[in-house]
C-alpha cells in the first residue's frame, strides 16, 4: 500500500498489509449507448489505460471517470457519476456508478478507509494547481491531471463517508497502488477548512 506520509517522495509500506477495512462501494452497469450519445466526452489525456485482463479482453482500451456535474446527464440516469470507456472499434461506452454497500455481492468497486495525504501540511486543490507544495512530481502531476478533468462537489451519496468533504476527484497514476487492487485508482477529497484525504480502491 502507498504511505504519502514522506514530505518529497512515495514509499511503500513494509509492514504486513492488514485486512482491508471497504467504507464505501459502487456497482458498475453498462448505459445503452443511445442514451448516452449527448453524453461529454473527456480531453484524450484525461483517459487512463485499460489494466485489467477482463477488460481488455472484451475490448475496452482507455477508462475516465466523470461526475454528474460534466456529464450532461439531462435525463438523470446517471446521478452519481460514471466512468467512459474508449472501446477498440472506436465506439465509447458509459458505465453508471451507483452506491452499494461494501457488503453487496454486486459491487464492482470497494473503497478503503480514509488516508491522509500528506504534502507538507494541509494543503488544497487550488494550491496543487498552483504547484505549490514542493512535492514529489508524479503526485503532484497526477493530481493536477484528476483536478482539470474531474473535481466536482461532493454531493450524496459521497457526502455521507464524511460531511467535512467538499469537493473531489478521480485519480490514478501513483494512487492506481494505494488500495488492494493495483489496477484501481482512488477518490481524493478536499475536506472543508483544508487538507487532502483519499479513499483507494
Amino acid at each position: 500500500m502507498l504511505s504519502f506520509t514522506s514530505a518529497s517522495a512515495v514509499a511503500f509500506s513494509s509492514m504486513p498489509a492488514c485486512p482491508a477495512q471497504f467504507v464505501y462501494a459502487e456497482k458498475l452497469s453498462d448505459l445503452d449507448q443511445d442514451s448516452t450519445k449527448d453524453f461529454y466526452v473527456p480531453p484524450d489525456d484525461c483517459f487512463y489505460p485499460i489494466t485489467l485482463p477482463s477488460l481488455e479482453a472484451s475490448g475496452h482500451v482507455k477508462f475516465a471517470w466523470l461526475p454528474p456535474s460534466k456529464l450532461n446527464d439531462t435525463v438523470g440516469i446517471a446521478p452519481e457519476g460514471a466512468f467512459v470507456y474508449q472501446m477498440k472499434d472506436n465506439s465509447t461506452l458509459y458505465k453508471k456508478a451507483v452506491a452499494v454497500s461494501p457488503d453487496d455481492s454486486a459491487a464492482t468497486l470497494k473503497f478503503e478507509k480514509m488516508q491522509k495525504l500528506v504534502l507538507g501540511g494541509e494543503i488544497s486543490f487550488q494550491l496543487v494547481k498552483k504547484d505549490d507544495t514542493n512535492e514529489d512530481p508524479l503526485i503532484v502531476r497526477e493530481l493536477q491531471k484528476a483536478i482539470r478533468c474531474t473535481e466536482a462537489p461532493v454531493t450524496t451519496p459521497l457526502k455521507e463517508i464524511d460531511a467535512r468533504y467538499k469537493s473531489f476527484v478521480w485519480a490514478a497514476g501513483p494512487f492506481k497502488t494505494a488500495g488492494v487492487d493495483s489496477d484501481c485508482g482512488a477518490y481524493v477529497f478536499e475536506k472543508e477548512g483544508g487538507g487532502l484525504v483519499y479513499h483507494s480502491c
